[in-house]
């Protein structure tokens, strides 16, 4: 997830729309606190631009990451279910 996170920052998914991590899309991402905060990072930095959806559902990153994750996706108005 960082080397992901870190490939978002960069720019080069800025059209994306709908991004899916989890059982209902992609399942078994296990994506923990260090990847879930990295992501969160590249999202307020203002990666993905276009992003209106994502979905992580399913993933064990303590309820402080997703915390955050749910705060960059509100300031971001990016629909989130996780």
């Amino acid at each position: 997830m960082k080397a992901f996170s870190s490939a978002l920052s960069s720019g080069a998914l800025a059209s994306l729309q709908t991004l899916s991590f989890g059982d209902a899309y992609l399942g078994g991402n296990n994506i923990g606190d260090e990847g879930m905060k990295a992501f969160s990072s590249a999202l307020s930095s203002g990666s993905l631009a276009s992003l209106q959806s994502l979905f992580l559902y399913n993933n064990p990153a303590s309820n402080s990451a997703k915390d955050t994750m749910k705060a960059v996706a509100s300031n971001r108005s990016i629909s989130l279910s996780i």
